[in-house]
C-alpha cells in the first residue's frame, strides 16, 4: 500500500481566485466550490481540462489513447530525472473558498484541489506530487500532499491551501499553475495545468 506524506512548506506565490468557472462558460457551483477550467501544458502529456465543471483533462495516455498499465509497479534502481515526469498529468482543478459563497475575495482563505494522474502505464516511484505557482505575489499557497509513488494509470487527489492577501484588488486576474513534480527537485518544464482565476 502506498504511503501518503503530508509536508507543510509555505511558499509565497501569487494567485487570485475567482468565484466563477473560468474558460468554460458555466456558472459557479454551489456550496462554495468552484470548478475551474484551464489547459494542460507539457511536452505532449495531458490535454485540456474538461469543458464541464470539474471535467477531467489529460486523463488519457501520452499518445492520446486510453492508459494501459504496463507492469505491476514502477521503475526502480535509477534516480528519476525531470524528463521522467512526462508520465504524469495534472487536471480537474477545483477551488473551495472559506466563506462558502463560491467567490474568493481579498483577505479570504481557500483550498485548491487537482488530480495528479499517471498516463503512460509504467508508474513513477520518486516521491511525486504537485507544485503550485502563480503570476501574482499576493497569495500564500501551501503544498500539502506528496506520495511515495504512483502506479501506472493511477490517480491521486492533490491539495493546496492558500489565502488571498487583503491588498489584492477585486477584479485582479491571475494565472495559477499546478505542475507535476517530485520532492525536493525543481522541474520547470514538467507537465502542468494553467488556470485563469479572478479575485471578486
Amino acid at each position: 500500500m502506498l504511503r501518503r506524506f503530508l509536508i507543510s512548506s509555505w511558499v509565497l506565490v501569487g494567485v487570485a481566485c475567482g468565484g466563477e468557472t473560468m474558460n468554460d462558460g458555466n456558472p459557479p457551483g454551489g456550496g462554495g466550490t468552484v470548478a475551474a477550467g484551464g489547459s494542460a501544458t507539457s511536452g505532449g502529456t495531458g490535454g485540456s481540462a474538461g469543458s464541464a465543471p470539474g471535467g477531467a483533462g489529460g486523463a488519457s495516455g501520452a499518445g492520446g489513447g486510453e492508459c494501459v498499465q504496463k507492469g505491476d509497479g514502477w521503475p526502480t534502481g535509477t534516480e528519476a530525472t525531470c524528463s521522467d515526469l512526462s508520465v504524469l498529468a495534472v487536471d480537474s482543478p477545483v477551488i473551495s473558498d472559506a466563506g462558502g459563497d463560491g467567490v474568493v475575495s481579498p483577505g479570504e482563505a481557500f483550498d485548491l484541489q487537482v488530480v495528479l494522474r499517471e498516463v503512460a502505464g509504467i508508474g513513477f516511484g520518486w516521491y511525486p506530487g504537485v507544485k503550485f505557482d502563480s503570476s501574482h505575489a499576493g497569495v500564500t499557497l501551501s503544498e500539502t500532499d506528496w506520495f511515495y509513488g504512483i502506479f501506472g494509470c493511477q490517480s491521486y487527489d492533490v491539495g493546496a491551501q492558500g489565502k488571498v492577501d487583503a491588498s489584492v484588488k477585486p477584479g485582479t486576474v491571475v494565472m495559477l499553475t499546478a505542475r507535476a513534480a517530485m520532492l525536493n527537485t525543481e522541474c520547470p518544464a514538467a507537465p502542468a495545468l494553467q488556470v485563469t482565476l479572478t479575485v471578486k
